[in-house]
């Protein structure tokens, strides 16, 4: 049984669902306003956080968006040695360097890349903050 006197903090990884948000929808119903301005992920997206409040009834939530750039976690991978990543096809492991991680990644589609700055402004429509990025490098 949780302790009520302690409720849990929720923090959305806003990147996460906004891209989950996208390809839900984004290929099988265009949506834009008059002026052209795709919202199909905007839709969804504010549709996902209201399930999450129905399903869930956080009292403690916050959005929190990547920090662009690079990393101390980048910097880490580049000293690691090559990983081991189970490949369900062959069904054996393969070695992959961690440094390629985000390498094959393909661009932001143009399309969500213009809804982007949307997502900081439903804040308020949505009521919870979103909070900005920072390097959660450690300090020792």
């Amino acid at each position: 049984m949780p302790d009520e006197s302690k409720p849990p903090v929720f923090l959305l990884d806003t990147m996460s669902f906004i891209f989950r948000a996208y390809h839900a929808m984004q290929r099988s119903r265009p949506m834009s306003t008059r002026d052209g301005l795709p919202t199909a992920a905007i839709y969804v997206f504010v549709n996902m956080i209201k399930k999450l409040r129905e399903d869930f009834g956080p009292r403690l939530f916050a959005a929190v968006f990547d920090v662009s750039g690079e990393v101390f976690r980048d910097e880490r991978a580049r000293t690691m040695g090559p990983l081991r990543k189970w490949n369900g096809k062959t069904q054996s492991f393969d070695e992959v360097s961690y440094e390629g991680y985000k390498a094959n990644r393909a661009a932001m589609p143009e399309d969500l890349r213009r809804q982007i700055p949307t997502f900081a402004g439903l804040s308020k429509l949505c009521a919870f903050p979103f909070l900005k990025p920072w390097d959660s490098r450690p300090t020792t």
